[in-house]
C-alpha cells in the first residue's frame, strides 16, 4: 500500500461481503424494483431524481434477496472498475468462485500496486505467470492527475494465469479500454461488475479530515460536482457488458442510497438492494439485470 492507492476500509469490506453473500440479514436497508418488474412486498414511494416510476420499499427485510445469494457458478467472470489497489479483485478471485477476472484503472501507478498484490496474493511458487506485461510505471511515479482522466494515454496491460485463476489488469478510463477486448468476435461480458469509484462531492473533498483529506489520492476520492459521474457511466454503460442476469455491486457514499439506485432503475436493473454497512449508513447497492 503507497500513497497512490486508496486505503482499503471497512466500507470495502461490505461490498466484498455482498459478493461473497456473507451479509447479515439486517445490513439490508431499501429494495427498489425496476419499473418493469412487479414487486411482492414492496410499497410505492417515490425515489428522488428519477426520471422513470419505480416501485421501492424502505424497510429491512427478513432475508437477503435470493440474488445476493453467493455467486456458486465455479468459474464465473468479474469486472473490477477502478480497481485502484485490487484488493476487491484479488479478495473476490481468492475466496470466491471466481476464475476469469479483469480489473481496471486509469492510474499506472496504482495498477503497479494492484499487480505486487496480486503476484503476492494469487501466484504461488506452484504456479507460473504464463503471460506478464509490465507496467509502464517507474518505482517513484505519483499518482496521474485528475486531468488526465479523460486523456489516459497508451494502453496498459498485466495478464496472471495458472491453472486456477486468469487475473487481468487493464489500463482505462472505465470501461474505455474493455470495447477492444472480445470473444468469438462479440464483446466480453462479465457474470458480475464490482466497482468502488470515486463518490465525493469534489467541493466536500477539501473539506475531508486531514488524514483523508492530505494521504489519499484525490483521483480515487473526487466523484466531480454531484459525486454522481461515475456511478452515471457505471449504470449506463455495464449493461453491455454483463451477462443475462448478471450482478453489480456498487460502493456508494452513506448519503446516496437514493440516487444510485435511481440511475440502476433508469438502466433497467432490476431488485435493486442497499446494503448497509456495521454502522448502519447505506454502503453498497446490489442489483441485477
Amino acid at each position: 500500500m503507497t500513497k497512490d492507492v486508496l486505503c482499503p476500509r471497512a466500507d470495502t469490506e461490505t461490498l466484498v461481503d455482498a459478493v461473497l453473500g456473507n451479509l447479515m440479514p439486517e445490513q439490508i436497508g431499501a429494495v427498489h424494483a425496476a419499473p418493469s418488474v412487479d414487486p411482492t412486498c414492496a410499497a410505492r414511494t417515490e425515489v428522488e431524481n428519477l426520471a422513470v416510476d419505480t416501485s421501492s420499499s424502505e424497510h429491512t427485510v427478513d432475508k437477503c434477496p435470493d440474488f445476493l445469494a453467493h455467486v456458486d457458478n465455479d468459474g464465473a467472470s468479474l469486472l473490477d472498475v477502478c480497481t485502484g489497489s485490487g484488493c476487491i479483485a484479488i479478495a473476490l478471485t481468492k475466496f470466491g468462485t471466481f476464475r476469469d477476472t479483469t480489473a481496471v484503472d486509469i492510474s499506472d501507478a496504482a495498477l503497479a500496486i494492484a499487480r505486487q498484490n496480486a503476484e503476492r496474493l494469487l501466484i504461488t511458487e506452484a504456479d507460473t505467470a504464463a503471460t506478464m506485461t509490465p507496467c509502464a510505471v517507474s518505482a517513484d511515479e505519483t499518482m496521474v492527475a485528475t486531468s488526465t482522466r479523460m486523456n489516459p494515454g497508451p494502453r496498459t496491460e498485466v495478464h496472471l494465469q495458472h491453472a486456477a485463476v486468469d487475473f487481468t489488469l487493464l489500463r482505462s478510463d472505465m470501461f474505455s479500454a474493455l470495447a477492444e477486448r472480445t470473444e468469438d468476435g462479440a464483446l466480453k461480458r462479465y457474470d458480475v461488475i464490482v466497482s468502488n469509484p470515486p463518490y465525493i462531492p469534489s467541493a466536500v473533498v477539501d473539506e475531508l479530515e486531514p488524514e483523508v483529506r492530505d494521504y489519499e489520492p484525490r483521483i480515487a476520492l473526487d466523484g466531480t460536482a454531484d459525486g454522481l459521474r461515475f456511478y452515471r457511466i457505471l449504470a449506463e454503460e455495464s449493461v453491455r457488458y454483463l451477462k443475462p442476469g448478471g450482478r453489480i455491486y456498487l460502493e456508494i457514499g452513506y448519503d446516496q442510497g437514493e440516487r444510485v439506485p435511481a440511475l440502476l432503475a433508469a438502466a433497467g436493473f432490476r431488485d435493486i438492494t442497499v446494503i448497509r454497512d456495521f454502522g448502519g449508513n447505506d454502503r453498497v447497492v446490489a442489483a441485477h439485470l
